[in-house]
């Protein structure tokens, strides 16, 4: 399978944003954003930002791996439980909705 052209980007050690969110439907509204296949690719991501869809198998537990950056992951509103463990793993876990509410204001480093 071929490697969109997000996907076959280039990691910007300066800042810029890297994800693992495998719907097609959700990458289309992440622009600016290098995608990866699995959550541990994440790992070494050179990214200042990282995003991902909390929902997703092994999403949960590689985030602690994931430090020194800023990483922010998305769930359902009514799935506490997944979104207070990513809190407690040091991602900024927002509900769906406000995610992509405010995607187009978060700055890389902030």
């Amino acid at each position: 399978m071929a490697e969109d052209k997000a996907s076959a980007a280039s990691p910007d050690p300066a800042g810029g944003r890297a994800g693992y969110v495998p719907d097609l439907m959700d990458r289309s509204k992440l622009g600016g954003v290098r995608f990866v296949r699995r959550p541990e690719d994440l790992v070494d991501a050179d990214e200042a930002l990282l995003v991902v869809d909390l929902s997703r198998p092994g999403v949960l537990q590689i985030l602690p791996r994931l430090t020194g950056r800023r990483v922010v992951g998305f769930g359902s509103h009514v799935d506490r439980a997944t979104l207070e463990a990513a809190e407690a793993a040091g991602c900024q876990a927002l509900p769906r909705s406000q995610f992509f509410r405010t995607w187009p204001h978060l700055p890389a480093d902030g």
